[in-house]
């Protein structure tokens, strides 16, 4: 609005000519500028994930690949973002879909194997039973970077776990 009042005092004071076209591209500009500002705008950091329900526990799954080798990992949690289990394993497969389906297999081995009858599946592939981004699954995915780089397999404590890793994806970040 300033812009019109402004060339219209140019041209009632001073004499000066309105150009109208140039008058459009310039209000069309600072309203497409102005417009911007008032969209929402999300400032906050990535989202944590959401703990499962009470009785269910969430198992995240992940697979590193690497020239050495890939490693799939299975973390699991349970309603209060604790983690519960941790299973680490070398695999032979350098094709990341593979690696994720060897993982989505080996967390649901892990599942029947302890008699795990509520859970939720997580993974980032599309393809998978419950698909989260890797903004939600910021576990997995480090989980699984750290067991190839250290060459770590088994089942682990969760002692065990570098902290930075093990709090990435809480609800209830350690101080």
């Amino acid at each position: 609005m300033d812009i019109v009042w402004f060339s219209w005092n140019q041209a009632v004071h001073e004499g000066k000519e309105v150009v109208v076209p140039d008058l459009q591209t310039s209000l069309t500009r600072r309203v497409s500028d102005h417009s911007v500002a008032w969209l929402k705008q999300d400032t906050r950091p990535a989202l944590f994930g959401v703990p499962p329900e009470p009785d269910f526990l969430e198992i995240n799954f992940d697979v590193a690949i690497c020239q050495s080798g890939s490693y799939i990992v299975v973390s699991c949690q349970n309603s209060s973002s604790s983690l519960c289990t941790v299973y680490m394993e070398q695999v032979k497969a350098m094709d990341p879909l593979l690696g994720e389906a060897m993982a989505a297999a080996r967390a649901m081995e892990i599942a029947l194997s302890r008699q795990w009858s509520k859970n939720l599946l997580k993974a980032q592939a599309a393809w998978s039973i419950h698909w989260v981004s890797r903004k939600l699954n910021q576990e997995a995915h480090p989980l699984a970077q750290w067991a190839a780089r250290d060459h770590v397999t088994g089942f682990f404590d969760s002692g065990c776990i570098p902290h930075s890793i093990l709090f990435c994806d809480s609800v209830f970040p350690a101080f």
